[in-house]
């Protein structure tokens, strides 16, 4: 597995908790356009490398993608949203090219945004969690938590709740920045 250019991934677990259900789950954080001269090339290339992930681990896990996608995904069925930007196109593709569902978005509850600015009037859904059908069933909640004085950061935790079958984890990767791996039996 090699480094990913231009993107962060903060932490990927795949963990095989029971005999049928298998999850790999990765948490991202793309650049955004005003970080970048490059930035829509740059944000295409970061969805593409997710996208490689997913087809690495396609054929032995249900992908769980979260984190800070720098847009919000063009969805007509809900009204959790924020206005298009640049990106939102493309995360739209990505999304239906790896048939995937943003839950927070047309399962969620609570406030309507992910990013306010701490001291501009400035907010926006850019936050999200986002699964293939086949965890659809397991899913039991989704939501934004709301903004309180513990949370000095400009994000708000989106958070996902899943039912799954009661068995011990068998075994869990973990893999981080530095694409190290250990092995831990449970």
């Amino acid at each position: 597995m090699a480094l990913i250019p231009n993107i962060t991934l903060s932490i990927l677990w795949q963990a095989k908790l029971t005999k049928i259900i298998q999850l790999i789950i990765a948490a991202v954080y793309l650049q955004s356009l005003n970080k970048n001269t490059n930035g829509i090339d740059t944000y295409k290339s970061q969805l593409a490398c997710i996208t490689g992930i997913i087809n690495q681990f396609n054929s032995i896990a249900d992908p769980i993608i979260l984190g800070d996608f720098q847009s919000c995904p063009i969805v007509h069925e809900s009204q959790r949203y924020s206005p298009p930007n640049a990106l939102s196109k493309h995360l739209s593709k990505f999304i239906l090219e790896n048939n995937l569902l943003p839950i927070d978005i047309t399962h969620g509850h609570g406030p309507c945004f992910t990013y306010h600015h701490l001291t501009l009037p400035n907010s926006s859904y850019i936050d999200h969690i986002m699964i293939q059908p086949s965890l659809f069933d397991f899913l039991q909640d989704t939501r934004v938590l709301d903004p309180d004085f513990d949370n000095t950061g400009d994000h708000l935790p989106v958070t996902g709740s899943f039912y799954l079958p009661t068995s011990s984890p068998e075994t869990i990767y973990h893999y981080t920045d530095d694409i190290e791996s250990r092995y831990i039996d449970l």
